[in-house]
């Protein structure tokens, strides 16, 4: 049986060996992010109503026959279209994914036949873990792609994303002047022309062999390339357009501290391999001097990390020196050392095993235990049998009720391998050696004496006038911090040195809006010197910003930002502001528009709405033509004719990529637009024998609403606006849209409030939780010395350091294991003890930051052992008083 116990504890320390670079780090994520299949599909040159009829109804109605989402949104623009299909948590992706290629396919009869295919993509929302490089030498004295291969290789590394400076495009730049001119083609028939060039096979006549058109191989090639064009016969690009190469800004490149620079971004799929690969970094860029590390996501946690593996090794260098030096008792040494390592072995393979993050809580938890562990007898535990199933059972329940947060589970699953595991682990180590020797340290011999008489002081035999005002000042006291225990506060501090903070937009927002947003608002953070370092990544809909704050600066400042649509807030901690989305449907647009314009003012006049912001494009004037269909017929001109399609209104559009000094750049097709309205009447008409007519009598023009993008969300056209404001009455507000709207066709469909960063949990279920634990009848004097002591450590967390449920939990549960293997009479001890002073003082003048973390919790250690004799020491003076 020895033997089939030590090869099953083999094998789990050898599973742990090889898995531990995927050991999570960093606190559990309550909000799990929800995955999103976007359909993004071109129609060029096309305006957002036709993209709307023609393509965006056509999915609608498709994906009607399609399971596996929960919410479908769509945004028709102008030339393109982009749906978002919300991802149901049970269905797998990649069957929705394949569900709706192959509705696609059998009914793209329903679609224009010169539209493209489209494009099907998961929004990735948890890239949290990257690393941000930084040329720093202008010149180039390493070849960039050695280190794109050097880095490459790095079996975890999941993406590599290099960001230059500057973008080259090629552009190919037509006049407007020379569209008017009969001889010329119109700029839907450049495009398609310059789409079919490269598009099939061609024939050599002369060779009478068929070859397939290759693109050009150098840029200004392009205005060489002869392309036939209908009735006006074969023509070379460069004589109707010019072909120019041009340096253009990088739109999304990662930005530090307001600049753009050339960058190299690293992502990696968990916070310990992102640990390694820093590791592995620091090592390759000696051989690449230009580039440095400016930026790592996950910077503080692992410098914490890193330096309590220091303090760790400096607590076993002691112990090595006491114990093997000046004792010889080199055994009991080995024993210490070894067990606590295969203790940890042990913990981190459950933890891999199922998936359970372990943060700065935890790593500090596993460092008192390494302090106390040879101090411990095990044999008391066996008298709480009872007590841990019904705690057991009621944590369940509260993390059902969502009253207490899953992510204290890593430090209740600590604390109870702490009890039973390390002593197997010690036992099975002289198991093996076959020896036997005293595996307990004595207390006494590293306390500090003064502290101890501070600690446990002698009964007062006769109490006085003192004695009673200090019981006084405990119950006010008591009193003044007891409501804290129902104060709801995150889970995590929200004052670390790395804030993590987010800038969303709406699924409707333009590209163009969403880096003109972003940008006011990193210049706003800037110019008021909030932060000591400010980096801001763009992703899809919104901006990550990663900010280092200034001394003194208070989160709320951030509520002033000029966010606009936008929606600010820290990932960790209470939002700033409260956000809320207010959506209206009607399927006119033009009167929808006008029904919420003619709401805005009642909306502002409200004085607990801070700001009402529009969540939608306003339409802009336009002008729609309309040619008289006999004179159309009898001209055989094109069925419809319009603005958008037979002249030079079209964005720039790429139509090829091509090779450019290693880089794959786009080739646009651009226009040079300097008319005005009114010289939008000359637009010529084309005819099929390719002339062109200008009679202001074969067309009719009016005035018109366009609208540059146009937002469904399932099915239904809707115009949305955003409410920012705190506490407001929302009940009295939204019967005051009914009232307004009663008469009115658009109808007040769903109010939407944004997700404000991490919940919020009140302290006294995991009071509870703990007392199933600590409480019994005969020590009920220390039960009520318990709780009044976690209402004042609550109070003084708040007031000196910062509201963090994880780092209190992890507080009350050290003092919960002291109970649990500690006799009574000795923990007094415990708290007066050499290594917790030292750690104390170690992590105070500690020269780095990752110390201040640890004194934090440190100092709330002894602070709760010594609130905590000094209340039982006046309780007991009470009853024998």
């Amino acid at each position: 049986m020895k033997y089939q116990l030590f090869m099953v504890f083999g094998l789990i320390v050898l599973i742990s060996i090889l898995k531990i670079r995927e050991i999570k780090l960093g606190d559990a994520k309550v909000m799990e992010d929800v995955e999103t299949l976007v359909i993004t599909q071109n129609w060029p040159s096309k305006t957002a109503r036709q993209i709307e009829e023609n393509v965006t109804k056509p999915w609608e109605m498709i994906l009607k026959s399609v399971d596996g989402y929960l919410e479908l949104k769509s945004i028709s623009d102008h030339g393109n279209l982009a749906l978002y299909l919300t991802l149901s948590p049970e269905f797998p992706k990649e069957e929705l994914l394949q569900s709706v290629r192959n509705v696609y396919i059998l009914n793209q009869n329903k679609f224009p036949r010169d539209i493209h295919f489209p494009r099907f993509v998961y929004d990735k929302d948890k890239e949290f873990h990257f690393i941000l490089l930084k040329k720093v030498k202008s010149d180039r004295t390493s070849s960039l792609s050695d280190l794109e291969q050097r880095i490459k290789d790095i079996d975890y590394v999941t993406k590599f994303v290099y960001q230059p400076e500057f973008e080259r495009e090629i552009q190919i730049k037509v006049d407007h002047l020379s569209l008017l001119q009969s001889s010329q083609p119109t700029m839907v028939q450049i495009y398609q022309s310059i789409r079919r060039h490269f598009e099939g096979v061609r024939m050599d006549t002369s060779r009478e062999e068929y070859f397939v058109t290759d693109y050009p191989i150098k840029p200004m090639e392009w205005g060489k390339i002869q392309i036939q064009f209908g009735n006006f016969g074969k023509v070379s690009l460069g004589q109707i357009a010019r072909v120019e190469v041009e340096q253009v800004d990088a739109k999304k490149n990662t930005r530090v501290n307001g600049k753009s620079f050339e960058s190299i971004l690293i992502h990696t799929d968990s916070g310990f391999r992102q640990l390694l690969l820093e590791l592995k970094l620091v090592g390759i860029l000696k051989s690449f001097p230009d580039w440095e590390i400016v930026f790592s996501s996950q910077e503080e946690l692992f410098t914490n990390t890193v330096e309590l593996v220091f303090f760790y090794l400096l607590i076993e260098s002691y112990l090595m020196i006491y114990l093997g030096l000046y004792k010889r008792k080199w055994l009991e040494a080995f024993v210490f050392s070894f067990s606590f390592l295969l203790f940890l072995i042990v913990v981190f393979f459950f933890l891999h095993l199922f998936q359970i993050p372990i943060g700065d809580s935890g790593f500090v938890f596993l460092f008192v235990l390494k302090l106390f562990f040879p101090f411990v007898r095990f044999q008391r535990v066996l008298y709480h049998k009872k007590q841990i199933g019904g705690f057991v059972l009621l944590f369940s329940v509260l993390v059902w009720l969502e009253w207490i947060p899953i992510s204290i589970f890593v430090l209740i699953f600590i604390f109870f391998n702490s009890l039973a595991v390390y002593p197997f682990c010690r036992n099975l180590i002289l198991v093996f050696l076959k020896r036997k020797c005293v595996l307990t340290l004595n207390l006494s011999t590293f306390q500090i004496s003064f502290l101890n008489r501070i600690l446990n002081p002698k009964p007062i035999s006769n109490p006085g006038a003192f004695f009673m005002i200090s019981g006084l000042v405990l119950l006010f006291s008591f009193f003044y911090s007891v409501e804290g225990l129902w104060v709801s506060f995150p889970i995590t501090s929200n004052q670390s040195s790395i804030q993590h903070a987010r800038l969303e937009f709406p699924t409707y927002t333009s590209e163009s809006e969403i880096n003109r947003v972003t940008r006011q608002v990193e210049e706003a953070i800037l110019s008021q010197h909030w932060t000591k370092l400010l980096v801001v990544t763009q992703k899809n809909f919104r901006s990550e910003f990663y900010l280092k704050l200034a001394e003194l600066t208070n989160p709320q400042l951030f509520s002033t930002l000029p966010t606009e649509m936008g929606y600010f807030h820290f990932v960790k901690g209470k939002a700033v502001q409260d956000t809320n989305t207010l959506r209206f449907t009607n399927q006119d647009p033009i009167a929808l528009e006008v029904s919420i314009l003619k709401l805005l003012p009642w909306l502002k006049s409200r004085k607990e709405i801070k700001e009402v912001v529009l969540g939608f494009q306003k339409a802009s004037e336009g002008l729609k033509f309309q040619s008289n269909s006999t004179h159309r017929v009898k001209m055989k001109a094109d069925v419809d004719p319009t603005i958008k399609e037979s002249s030079f209104q079209l964005n720039p559009t790429v139509v090829a990529k091509m090779p450019l000094e290693e880089k794959i750049v786009d080739v646009k097709l651009m226009l040079n637009k300097t008319i005005s309205k009114e010289e939008f009447r000359k637009q010529p008409v084309p005819t099929r024998n390719g002339s062109l007519v200008f009679l202001d009598s074969f067309r009719n023009f009016s005035s018109i609403k366009n609208f540059g993008r146009i937002y469904h969300k399932n099915t239904e056209t809707s115009m949305e606006i955003l409410i920012k404001g705190e506490s407001l009455p929302w009940e009295t507000i939204e019967d005051g849209i009914r009232n307004f709207l009663k008469n009115d066709e658009t109808e007040y469909a769903e109010r939407t409030e944004t997700k404000s960063g991490e919940p919020h949990f009140r302290l006294v279920f995991f009071v509870i939780l703990v007392s199933v634990l600590f409480f019994r009848k005969q020590y009920y004097k220390e039960y009520v010395s318990f709780v009044i002591t976690i209402t004042f450590i609550w109070k003084f967390q708040s007031i000196l350091f910062t509201r963090d449920y994880l780092q209190l939990g992890m507080v009350i549960l050290v003092y919960l294991f002291f109970s649990f293997t500690i006799r009574k009479k000795n923990q007094c001890l415990a708290h007066s003890n050499t290594f917790i002073i030292g750690s104390l003082f170690l992590s105070y003048v500690y020269p780095w930051n990752g110390g201040v973390y640890l004194f934090e919790s440190m100092f709330l250690i002894f602070a709760f052992g010594y609130f905590y004799q000094k209340s039982l020491h006046y309780l007991k003076n009470i009853q024998t008083s």
